[in-house]
């Protein structure tokens, strides 16, 4: 069993784990030096991000980085870059009751959960997490670093660019495109396309015109 590494001691990190340890074993946790309070987590051991190439090299361990959406996904960006600069491969999940096309490449430190169905022609890029049945329909295209919640439904011919949050039931219409960091709330139904850093408020379901940057998620 290939043995890693988890980045993250968070509820999120705990959450990948149970995963992960059906078909990895997890030999330790990481942080960042300035978040290291503990020796343990998950009853293993919790060391700072100084030390992993040399307490676990990247000739005999991988990494999951398990950071969720924060700042529109850029904090899991920033760490998974740093952890390939250190010359790891990150690994990959997709739990066995999705339902996934035969011509689908998983790319590194992609986590797919319980009955997600991804048809044939979808393109989705390194470092993306995708939550229980989310339906991600043919010739769509996701970029780097995005999050999509549970239910998430993404018809046919769209194209996603990078770091996107779609929160839970989201509805995105076919043939058209969401730029770069846009937040689509839970519940919304998106009809037409988004530019760069678009806020699709979930309450009311309106497009507003809020910087995605300024919102703290």
């Amino acid at each position: 069993m290939k043995k890693i590494i988890i980045f993250g001691n968070s509820d999120f990190a705990y959450l990948a784990s149970i995963y992960l340890k059906e078909q990895y074993e997890i030999a330790a946790y990481c942080v960042d030096d300035e978040y290291l309070n503990a020796d343990i987590f998950q009853d293993k051991p919790l060391i700072g991000f100084s030390v992993l190439n040399q307490l676990y090299p990247p000739e005999e361990y991988e990494v999951f980085v398990a950071i969720g959406y924060k700042k529109i996904n850029t904090i899991r960006e920033q760490i998974f870059k740093k952890i390939k600069e250190k010359g790891y491969k990150c690994v990959s999940y997709i739990h066995p009751s999705a339902a996934v096309a035969k011509d689908f490449v998983i790319k590194e430190n992609t986590f797919i959960l319980e009955n997600v169905t991804i048809q044939p022609n979808v393109q989705i890029e390194q470092n993306t997490i995708i939550l229980p049945n989310a339906v991600i329909c043919h010739d769509t295209k996701i970029g780097a670093n995005s999050f999509i919640a549970s239910s998430a439904c993404i018809n046919g011919f769209v194209d996603i660019g990078a770091n996107v949050f779609l929160g839970a039931n989201s509805t995105i219409r076919n043939n058209i495109s969401i730029g770069n960091k846009c937040l689509i709330g839970a519940g919304c139904t998106v009809l037409d396309d988004l530019k760069d850093n678009t806020v699709c408020k979930s309450v009311e379901n309106v497009l507003l015109n809020i910087d995605s940057r300024d919102v703290n998620i």
